[in-house]
């Protein structure tokens, strides 16, 4: 393969970046997505910057111990139907992903040794590494090929085929006569066992990016995607037994292809969703590590001696989603007015102490490269007026229906049910039971619901909101959002993305089917003995990473 730095489209990421177009942050992830080492990134990184960068010497890690770790132990037998990335890290350390995004959001090779684009982007070719399953069976370029049509099967039902569908699937007819199906025979090409081509319908920048979505781990297709204790894998560990809302346990696989796992063993230990128990887990040492903390049990945290605690911003966050096809929904102008009664900058304050970005209504965060600053604020006159054209003056009743976890949902949620009474709307609050919530989150039409970080706003963009989307909550379907997502995501320029981005911002300010009153920080905390613990703005946990001193 040629060398990255030779791609047009590197040799334009490192002049943008010279010339102060786009940060260092962006830059390192821009460049080894499109298939730049970490090591040659940064050494550009230096050169611009006249400050030579050195990799950091990695401390020594004690090898040995088992690790308990707080964290929900769900049915994740679907394996390429999750709905939650916290489910992921069940599987991950059994079957991993072909890439791997870093905290600092740069790209690197996981079970695909390399990848190179054509000019144009249309191209991606994918070389995987030399590895095998945990059974001592080779992994080949046809275990890749039957996971990515399994995905982008619609009977199977992953989100997979909303992120990938706008340049690997065409779809036909409309409504229940609609067929979705791969748009190339040869879309997706066998070109030897260790090496797939990807030739795509449009062009795409984040290949990289999408093969390290949470439904996109790789499984031995023996298995039929079904994912179980004692599943073959490729991974560092190997899924021994679980017992779903219980425990799960993980034995290190000595013969796994890359450094570590450094642990003999990892359980992970469902104390369930209440933050109390999961914190008191911590505290009484009960866990080593817990999954996630609440944004207002920080300052308790840190009052424990025996533990670190981390933060990261990010572009987690939760929606208020409208059918649109339902009645008052399907009135712009009632989403509209929604969005007009919402006091963004109280919400913040009141649901997460201000620790996070106030939202502007729109998909898109502060953190992401294509984001525009596009303020919105509470006009409740215009809000009661937009209710007055589209035949509600006096207002209306409604139900809004919550998650209940995390905690600060169900805050919002009440605070968001007073600021709309202002408005003549008023709304029914109800708390979902934990154990219906992944049942009933998209069968209820007006609904306050949690996503989950993505570094490129493309990505988020297209999981929530295109046609084909099975996360598409709200059932809006836009072409001219359809035409500028396609747009945006072949544009490897920065400033020319987010422009279109920025049309996709106030269309969905405009007409789109959602609040989104802010964005937040993500914390989480670790035992002071475990090493390699942090916290990635995605969520992810990689066990292979941890370490326990005696």
């Amino acid at each position: 393969m040629r060398d990255p730095r030779d791609h047009p489209a590197v040799k334009k990421v490192v002049e943008q970046y010279a010339e102060g177009l786009m940060d260092r942050r962006e830059f390192l992830r821009l460049s080894t997505m499109l298939g730049l080492s970490i090591p040659a990134a940064y050494a550009i990184v230096g050169k611009v910057t006249g400050k030579e960068f050195v990799t950091p010497a990695k401390a020594a890690m004690p090898m040995g111990g088992s690790l308990r770790l707080q964290h929900r132990v769900a049915d994740v037998s679907n394996a390429h139907v999750l709905n939650w990335l916290m489910f992921a890290d069940q599987v991950v350390p059994v079957c991993e992903r072909l890439t791997r995004i870093l905290p600092d959001g740069t790209s690197r090779p996981d079970l695909c040794e390399s990848w190179e684009a054509s000019e144009d982007l249309k191209s991606w070719t994918l070389k995987l590494r030399d590895v095998k399953w945990h059974n001592g069976r080779r992994l080949v370029a046809d275990d890749v090929i039957w996971n990515m049509k399994h995905w982008l099967d619609p009977a199977t039902g992953s989100n997979m085929l909303g992120l990938q569908q706008g340049y690997l699937t065409t779809t036909t007819g409309e409504g229940d006569d609609a067929v979705t199906t791969i748009w190339d025979a040869n879309a997706i090409e066998k070109v030897d066992d260790r090496t797939l081509r990807l030739n795509l319908k449009t062009p795409q920048i984040a290949i990289p990016e999408h093969f390290y979505h949470y439904t996109s781990s790789i499984y031995d297709p023996e298995e039929n995607g079904v994912f179980k204790a004692g599943s073959n894998g490729t991974g560092p560990f190997k899924m021994t037994e679980v017992t779903h809302t219980e425990s799960a346990t993980y034995e290190a696989n000595r013969e796994w292809w890359g450094e570590g796992p450094y642990l003999d063993e990892v359980r992970f230990i469902d104390v369930g969703d209440e933050s109390g128990s999961i914190l008191a887990a911590l505290a009484s040492k009960q866990v080593h590590g817990i999954f996630s903390l609440e944004t207002f049990q920080i300052d308790a945290a840190k009052k424990l001696d025996h533990v670190n605690t981390y933060s990261v911003p990010t572009a987690n966050t939760a929606t208020l989603h409208m059918w649109v096809d339902t009645p008052p929904w399907d009135d712009d102008r009632v989403r509209l007015a929604v969005r007009y009664a919402m006091d963004n900058d109280a919400l913040i304050q009141i649901s997460l102490g201000g620790a996070g970005a106030v939202g502007e209504h729109h998909h898109v965060s502060p953190v992401q490269p294509e984001y525009s600053p596009m303020p919105f604020k509470r006009d409740i006159a215009k809000a009661k007026q937009l209710l007055a054209d589209a035949g509600h003056p006096d207002g209306f009743d409604t139900e809004m229906h919550c998650l209940p976890t995390p905690e600060w949902m169900p805050v919002t949620a009440q605070a968001m049910k007073e600021m709309l009474a202002d408005v003549g709307i008023r709304v029914k609050l109800t708390v979902l039971p934990i154990e219906t919530m992944w049942e009933m989150w998209n069968k209820v039409p007006f609904i306050y619901l949690n996503w989950s970080h993505r570094p490129l706003a493309v990505m988020m963009l297209a999981l929530a909101y295109r046609k084909t989307a099975v996360w598409n909550v709200a059932k809006w379907y836009n072409d001219e959002f359809e035409a500028l997502l396609d747009e945006a995501e072949g544009l490897v320029d920065v400033p020319k993305r987010r422009a279109v981005v920025a049309k996709i911002q106030k269309l969905l300010q405009e007409e789109g089917p959602m609040a989104l009153p802010f964005w937040i920080e993500f914390h989480t905390a670790y035992d002071k003995r475990v090493k390699g613990a942090g916290v990635h703005p995605m969520t992810a946990v990689h066990l292979e990473n941890l370490a326990m001193e005696a």
